[in-house]
């Protein structure tokens, strides 16, 4: 009994030694290597261990398995195309735009080209119980949030569209809220209100149709020229937001085209809302559209 115990110890002991062995070859290998070969396992290491971490979360979730909630998921949102040519090109003028770095969160970067956005998947999303138009033909560059809001924001706010002109969006995002007719940007001037508006009415406006917020009447258009490409486009701006439900009120459009269908989603009548509270209203995402002038 004596003597098996000593062959086992003795098998145990020697193959400690040459996992030791191994262990140091291994080391002598990476110390021998080039700096290049040494980076290049550091990253192949990192990615493994981020696609096992990746795995767990999702099985720990029920997001590894196929099911509703994977399918769902994947028609919900674009490929994150960044080598996207359209992409690229907005992401040009966004650059010319000049604004701080610090107003972008790559993390909400989208793009919404029919290269990105196939036609086989959904024109409308749904979002706390309300539908809003995908802003299809649009380019998105994701803004920052602030992480330590003590509300569901993402789940729970709808998801709306605000046109409007890149002076008084950088404005906007420079002092973190919405401003109110009245208010001064950043060059001085007053925020004033809409021709066409009823006087007095100082409110945001927001829709859930990007088409209706894209109107050149809130959206200005910009010439650029891309200087990769030496193309001339006409250019726009809509920032993409979160409205929390219940403090704005919805009315029909105030641009005056009557009975002539606006959008081809949301109808006429319903496809404005007004507020009066700026907090309630929150960006997250630059959207940018290109056309050829």
């Amino acid at each position: 009994m004596f003597s098996l115990q000593k062959d086992m110890y003795s098998a145990a002991s020697a193959g400690k030694s040459l996992t030791r062995r191994k262990s140091i070859a291994n080391k002598a290998d990476v110390s021998n290597s080039n700096p290049v070969d040494q980076i290049q396992r550091s990253l192949t290491d990192m990615n493994l261990g981020q696609a096992r971490a990746q795995t767990a979360s999702s099985d720990r979730h029920g997001h590894g398995r196929l099911g509703r909630s994977n399918s769902r998921g994947a028609s919900s949102h674009p490929r994150k195309m960044f080598t996207c040519i359209y992409f690229a090109e907005c992401k040009e003028y966004v650059k010319q735009l000049g604004w701080s770095l610090g107003f972008f969160n790559k993390k909400h970067n989208r793009c919404y080209c029919q290269s990105c956005y196939s036609n086989n998947l959904p024109n409308t999303l749904r979002v706390a119980d309300s539908d809003y138009v995908v802003p299809r033909g649009w380019a998105g560059f994701g803004l920052g949030v602030d992480p330590f809001r003590g509300d569901d924001l993402w789940n729970t706010w709808i998801v709306v569209y605000h046109g409007t002109t890149p002076l008084a969006a950088q404005s906007i995002l420079t002092h973190r809220q919405f401003l109110l007719p009245g208010d001064r940007l950043l060059d001085g001037t007053k925020l004033a209100i809409r021709a066409g508006h009823i006087p007095g009415k100082n409110h945001i406006y927001t829709s859930p149709s990007i088409r209706y917020a894209s109107l050149h009447v809130y959206s200005q258009v910009k010439s650029f020229t891309s200087p990769q490409t030496s193309k001339l486009y006409n250019a726009q701006i809509v920032l993409q937001c979160k409205q929390k439900p219940g403090t704005f009120q919805t009315q029909g459009e105030t641009v005056g085209w009557g009975d002539k269908h606006i959008c081809n989603i949301v109808p006429n009548d319903i496809i404005e809302h007004f507020s009066d509270r700026r907090s309630s209203v929150i960006p997250y995402r630059l959207l940018i559209h290109l056309e050829n002038a």
